[in-house]
């Protein structure tokens, strides 16, 4: 993320991924995106090697969110 002044907004900003999901579908129509509508779906988040100490202190969490 860019260095930004008090008071104003960053321009840009770089995301980079840290890991893959990996699932059955193939294509992105149809893909449920809702917990409720995908019920019964199964996949696999694999993090990369770099990213697996972020996992740290995660326990006790109901839940985590993935942008994807």
């Amino acid at each position: 993320m860019h260095k930004r002044e008090s008071g104003t907004r960053a321009k840009s900003m770089a995301i980079a991924p840290i890991g893959l999901i990996h699932t059955p579908i193939k294509y992105a129509e149809g893909t449920p995106i809702q917990g409720v509508v995908g019920k019964g779906a199964e996949g696999i988040v694999e993090l990369l090697p770099d990213m697996i100490q972020g996992l740290r202190d995660l326990e006790g969490f109901d839940r985590l969110w993935l942008i994807y």
